[in-house]
């Protein structure tokens, strides 16, 4: 086939798909359609506030030259009771013509509606912003609206954008619609002191040196956005001294500085303000707040106190009569504890103490932020406070700074105005003397050693004779030595390189204990080995038993810990009580790892109503259920 044969074909091929397929000649066709957001604020009355409104949407080509016109109607608000302001950009037009307002849906009889319009009178050409076939772009263009509202209202706004050229709204009123709800304005009170977090030394509340006086004051602090809260020079004075402080429980009693607020009323005009702008109410535009104080008497230390402080003491600028001002303000809080101590334990350690052993001290009031406790002049090198706040566990100085031989005041200190002092409640003991007289005394002589008691606490310590350190069998009725009341008891024994005793056998009624191979784990001369047999601290044994929540208790808490001793194992009887016995077992409580463990060696006599365990470590175990 002839060239000219081939090109007729292509020809009637092509005019076969233009009749089966139309040709588009150009992309979809774009009509302008545009939306205004703007999310719903609140704002206070008489204050200036900013709306941010969105514009965007497609724009047609063919309307590239059309004049437009923004507007915004909101019903319920007159011109009277809006102030509009000029930031940045231009100003909005508030329209009065009749026709103008119709254009944008607003009828001659809605007089009560406000129109505010954006942009020249006739509008400005719709091209002028539009971007990729989108106004503003694909982000649209923001404006931001300024004003002020004096009327208190829930306001709804609907946007307009009239076409002009076109003589149509070119979006949907109905849909493209805010909310400005107007309030009173509210006093935002940003902190209080003192607060109800905490104990708060009452030596330290907002103290300040006034013509030679220490005067205390309790604080307020409001936000001061606009810098417009002042004090009531009216009324202020009067308001505070009507206000309240005082021990909660005691309402009739009022703290106050009434004396204070005398002074500065008897003042003359000039220095009054100077009083009140340098102690009761003070500026800060830098942080934009704004502070009160309200004077009080020095406080009593380890009370909660109410306050009430009354409202209008602080008001809002305003030409009005009746200014805005400050709500009710209610709150409690407490002065700092003086700690109070009722035991020390042990009251006395070696020279060559294990500065890894805490030293219970019991008592209450002891600050958890602060608490500081000295031997002397002597820091603790740690100070925790219990979970409850019933004891101190404090470490004692290591290092260069250890404890010499001597006794110690103990001081136990929330800060410097909240202190007690335990006179010579503790001792360091030299190597191979005796505790010293005016806090122990020798309760008893026998052949295996001495029986020392502290004349302070419930602890008595048989210091084993060296002659015996290396016994084959020692047996001691605990009870018959020290007294059954006696609620710790200790073993005592210098260690010595090969000394072993084969069998130390300590009897009680609370708990018949047995070790086999003790001996000391350090053997320098002047190291000794402790040993505490028996019942626990209870304030300790309080603690512990907390952490049984989920267990039947059916024992004592029956401790076999110490310093500086080892053993090779250890029998304990320790009687059950107010149980069948059927479904016992036995936990230890490891001090190292501070855990509770399945003691797997025990059996039940339900005869004698004991259980004998056997264990490998020490402890403190108990009867659980």
């Amino acid at each position: 086939m002839g060239y000219t044969g081939k090109l007729l074909i292509a020809v009637a091929v092509l005019f076969a798909l233009a009749f089966a397929f139309p040709f588009n000649s150009g992309a979809e066709e774009i009509n302008t359609n545009l939306e205004v957001k703007a999310g719903h604020i609140n704002v206070a009355r008489g204050f200036p506030f900013s709306l941010p409104i969105t514009v965007t949407g497609p724009v047609a080509e063919n309307d590239l030259e059309n004049l437009i016109r923004f507007y915004a109607a909101i019903p319920g608000l007159e011109a009277a009771d809006i102030e509009l302001l000029e930031v940045e950009g231009e100003m909005p037009e508030i329209v009065t013509d009749t026709q103008e307002r119709a254009k944008v849906g607003v009828n001659e009889e809605d007089a009560s509606t406000l129109v505010l319009a954006w942009g020249p009178p006739g509008g400005f050409p719709m091209g002028d912003y539009v971007l990729e076939g989108f106004y503003g772009g694909p982000e649209g263009v923001t404006t931001t609206f300024y004003a002020s509202i004096n009327a208190i209202g829930n306001y709804s706004v609907s946007f307009a954008v009239y076409d002009y050229s076109a003589g149509i709204l070119i979006n949907d009123p109905d849909r493209d619609k805010t909310a400005i709800n107007v309030e009173e304005y509210k006093f935002n009170v940003l902190r209080i002191f003192p607060d109800e977090d905490g104990w708060h030394d009452e030596r330290e509340i907002n103290r300040k040196r006034i013509d030679n006086v220490d005067r205390y004051f309790i604080q307020v602090t409001f936000e001061d956005e606009l810098g417009k809260l002042e004090f009531n020079y009216q009324l202020g004075l009067s308001l505070i001294r009507s206000s309240r402080v005082f021990p909660k429980g005691s309402s009739h009693a009022n703290l106050i500085d009434f004396e204070f607020l005398n002074i500065i009323q008897a003042l003359d005009s000039a220095q009054r303000d100077e009083y009140i702008a340098n102690y009761l109410f003070k500026k800060d535009s830098l942080n934009n707040e704004a502070h009160l104080y309200i004077p009080v008497k020095l406080l009593n230390p380890q009370t909660v106190y109410d306050v009430i402080i009354n409202s209008h003491i602080v008001v809002l600028e305003d030409e009005n009569p009746f200014p805005i001002g400050n709500q009710l303000l209610t709150w409690s809080f407490a002065t700092m504890g003086i700690p109070h101590i009722t035991s020390i334990s042990p009251g006395s350690v070696t020279r060559y103490y294990d500065s890894s052993m805490p030293i219970i001290i019991a008592g209450n009031f002891f600050n958890y932020e602060t608490v500081n406790v000295y031997f002397g002049s002597t820091r603790a090198r740690g100070v925790y406070v219990s979970d409850g706040g019933s004891y101190l566990e404090v470490y004692l100085p290591s290092g260069s700074r250890r404890l010499e031989p001597g006794l110690y005041d103990v001081y136990v200190i929330n800060t410097a105005n909240h202190e007690t002092i335990a006179h010579g409640a503790f001792s360091v003991i030299d190597e191979g003397h005796h505790i010293p007289n005016d806090q122990y005394r020798v309760k008893q002589e026998i052949r295996q050693g001495d029986v020392i008691s502290s004349l302070k606490t419930s602890e008595d310590t048989l210091v084993i004779s060296s002659r015996y350190r290396d016994a084959r069998t020692l047996d001691f009725n605990l009870d018959e030595l020290m007294g059954e009341e006696v609620l710790i008891r200790k073993l005592e024994f210098e260690g010595r390189s090969g000394d072993r005793i084969g069998e130390l056998a300590a009897r009680s009624k609370w708990a018949d204990i047995t070790i086999f191979g003790l001996s000391a784990s350090s053997t320098a001369r002047g190291d000794k080995a402790v040993i505490s047999l028996g019942r626990v601290e209870p304030f300790l044994a309080q603690s512990m038993q907390a952490r049984l929540w989920d267990k039947s208790i059916r024992s004592d808490l029956i401790q076999l810990t110490g310093e500086n001793f080892r053993f090779d194992r250890a029998r304990l009887s320790v009687p059950y009580r107010n149980t069948s016995g059927d479904n016992l077992k036995v936990l230890r409580y490891d001090e190292l790892t501070r855990r509770w463990y399945n003691v797997d060696y025990y059996t039940v006599s339900f005869i004698d109503r004991r259980v004998v365990l056997q264990t490998f470590n020490p402890g403190i175990f108990v009867v659980v259920e």
